[in-house]
């Protein structure tokens, strides 16, 4: 059978291009009974098996290639099954069977783009349950969000958690990485890391007030410049003026084991997560995590953090004084830690990937 990736994500640095580009290589790693046609905006970066995978590189806007060429190259191709790991699919339905994976509906929960892009992401997700031959959801809580919020549409929905690298993201790594990123990024003190963009369900404002508190220690905010309110910019320009903490913005992702390794814990405070991947990277590090109790994070770190209401700041102090005031609680959610991380794996997710694509395509 012929399967067709949209890879056009592949290695870029946000949540989406880490899934894009691990389920790729997985995927190619784990089958070798079907042919692969891979479409990517760059040229492949490790070694093919070039009598079952093509890697094209496709020119033009995202809009119109997804648009108008998908369907044509799909029939050209003669594609059993399209896999769009990205959350799109293109509006004239395709003779293939397709699949897509659907990261999560946190855009119709909190106004984290703008109207134009809720609206678009709204219908293309309503097409997607509608048409696609099977939707992954990458945890069970934005597999419940998408029943709650679409019914039962016409696909089904199988749960596949992420996975995480584990040649990068393990305590050797972060230990070996610590002085380099130090130097690197001239950090001179003990502190706590937050990993993830700015958008409003990540509730950067509520961590950037509950951090005015932090004893001893200063916040290291590490992602994209994303989406700024004027609030959020106020509270960054006053903790970098304070001293209390700094930005380093998006960082090389050979870097994250270092610095993720020499936090006191990692925070993340959001809202609401569809997965939360630094959870798990922060775990496989032997780093404790302080984190939200809603959205799937719950689902995703077990019983291997401290939890917090991301609505009260003072909640979000609270766990990390909780964390950095005891070196026996230290060593348990470091140990709890070590071992959750051994539940996820790219490995397994490809492997559950192909077993969806395997029903939904009739595949070998």
């Amino acid at each position: 059978m012929r399967i067709a990736v949209d890879a056009r994500a592949y290695n870029h640095p946000n949540g989406v291009g880490v899934y894009v580009t691990n389920i790729l290589k997985g995927l190619l790693q784990a089958d070798r009974e079907n042919s692969y046609v891979v479409y990517s905006r760059a040229g492949a970066d490790f070694p093919l098996d070039q009598a079952r995978v093509e890697w094209r590189v496709t020119p033009g806007k995202s809009v119109l290639w997804k648009q108008f060429s998908v369907p044509r190259l799909a029939e050209k191709e003669g594609i059993d099954l399209f896999f769009f790991p990205a959350q799109s699919l293109p509006l004239p339905k395709l003779k293939a069977q397709t699949v897509v994976t659907v990261n999560d509906i946190g855009f119709l929960k909190y106004r984290s783009r703008s109207l134009l892009d809720t609206w678009r992401l709204r219908l293309m997700t309503g097409l997607i349950m509608r048409r696609a031959g099977a939707v992954i959801a990458i945890s069970e809580r934005s597999k419940n969000d998408l029943r709650e919020t679409y019914g039962k549409a016409g696909a089904s929905i199988r749960t596949i958690h992420l996975g995480y690298e584990q040649e990068l993201f393990n305590p050797k790594q972060a230990a070996s990485g610590r002085e380099r990123v130090r130097a690197k990024y001239g950090i001179d003190h003990q502190y706590v890391i937050y990993l993830g963009g700015c958008k409003p369900h990540k509730n950067l404002a509520g961590l950037l007030k509950a951090a005015r508190g932090f004893q001893g220690l200063k916040l290291l905010l590490v992602g994209p410049a994303d989406h700024h309110s004027r609030e959020l910019e106020r509270l960054i320009f006053g903790m970098a003026a304070e001293g209390r903490g700094r930005r380093l913005g998006t960082v090389e992702r050979q870097d994250l084991p270092g610095l993720i390794g020499g936090a006191a814990c990692l925070v993340l405070p959001s809202f609401y997560e569809g997965f939360g991947l630094p959870v798990i990277e922060a775990m496989a590090c032997g780093t404790p995590v302080a984190c939200s109790s809603r959205g799937a994070l719950p689902e995703v770190a077990g019983p291997a953090a401290e939890y917090f209401n991301p609505d009260q700041p003072d909640e979000i102090l609270r766990a990390v004084h909780n964390i950095t005031g005891s070196e026996k609680r230290k060593g348990e959610l470091r140990a709890a830690g070590l071992e959750r991380a051994k539940d996820f794996s790219w490995e397994q997710a490809a492997w559950s990937t192909l077993a969806v694509f395997r029903e939904t395509g009739g595949l070998r």
